[in-house]
């Protein structure tokens, strides 16, 4: 999933990174389930909008 993310904005590696930085970090819903960032590689084609 951020693999895609990444492909389709080249730049938000590169955001996230830099924002990390300045304390703003990042929540990833599968539906409305908040996941883990363990879980990130795990989601792939469920049907539910991320």
């Amino acid at each position: 999933m951020i693999s895609t993310a990444k492909n389709l904005l080249p730049s938000l590696e590169h955001y996230m990174l830099a924002v990390d930085k300045c304390g703003l970090t990042f929540a990833v819903f599968v539906g409305k389930r908040n996941i883990k960032e363990d879980e990130l590689e795990l989601t792939s084609g469920s049907g539910d909008s991320v």
